[in-house]
């Protein structure tokens, strides 16, 4: 967990950060979040953020690009390279209920955790 600010007021939130070594998305680190914000109206459907690389520190969400958890995924905001973006449809494709279960808040991180298959087996 970390804390952001939204609304001249801090709230916190879950997320957890997926290396390569979980997805199979090689070069790009993949963040689900537990939902939206506390409090916050979205007008966002479920989603991801995408960090192209290997870092996993808060600091690159800021320019992330956005990818609906969907039946077919779609790039919302941001650029991912076209090879990135197609090991990111196929992983939320292949874990899509997983996920969505993580958003609605009906599984906890470790259940995502132990849930999640990879692209690469």
């Amino acid at each position: 967990m970390f804390q952001t600010k939204v609304s001249e007021k801090y709230e916190i939130f879950a997320m957890a950060n997926l290396a390569s070594k979980t997805t199979g998305v090689i070069g790009a680190v993949i963040w689900v979040s537990a939902g939206e914000f506390e409090g916050k109206k979205s007008v966002h459907s479920a989603r991801v953020k995408v960090v192209e690389g290997n870092s996993m520190t808060t600091k690159g969400l800021a320019d992330a690009a956005v990818v609906t958890i969907a039946a077919t995924p779609e790039l919302k905001h941001g650029r991912l390279k076209k090879k990135t973006m197609s090991l990111v449809t196929a992983f939320i494709i292949l874990n899509k209920a997983v996920l969505l279960a993580y958003w609605k808040g009906k599984i906890d991180t470790s259940e995502l955790m132990l849930k999640l298959k990879s692209i690469e087996k």
